[in-house]
């Protein structure tokens, strides 16, 4: 064994359902607590930040929104900044499947870490032998 932690990657879904006390919300919450306990690796695209933001911008207000992502950057999550093969392997996963383009660098992440996705976004039902699909929902 590798002594790695297995790694997880969220999407824009997973923490507003987390920050709103949505549905799969308590799922997130383990996870988190799991992260906190060296368990396992959280991991978050920048992209999918940007998307958590300015969704709960307009469903909750700016308030809201800016407090969720600085929750977000003291939670046990590392945010990853996209570099330009990470923009071009999301572009490839959107031209072959009916999935956003943030969804698509949720996907790109997952699959460059060898990692699940945890969401309950139903448009991950688009990937075809992507990665693996934690649903909280």
């Amino acid at each position: 064994m590798s002594g790695e932690l297995p790694p997880f990657v969220l999407d824009s879904f997973a923490l507003i359902a987390y920050f709103c006390a949505e549905p799969g919300g308590e799922i997130v919450k383990e996870l988190l607590e799991k992260a906190l306990n060296l368990e396992l690796d959280l991991h978050l695209s920048i992209i999918n930040l940007g998307e958590m933001y300015y969704i709960l911008y307009k469903t909750r207000g700016k308030d809201f929104a800016d407090s969720a992502v600085e929750d977000t950057n003291n939670l046990p999550i590392q945010v990853i900044s996209i570099t330009d093969s990470q923009v071009w392997d999301a572009a490839e996963i959107k031209a072959h499947f009916s999935i956003s383009y943030a969804d698509a660098f949720a996907a790109s992440l997952a699959q460059s870490l060898n990692a699940s996705i945890v969401t309950g976004d139903p448009e991950f039902n688009n990937i075809i032998n992507g990665p693996n699909i934690i649903w909280i929902n």
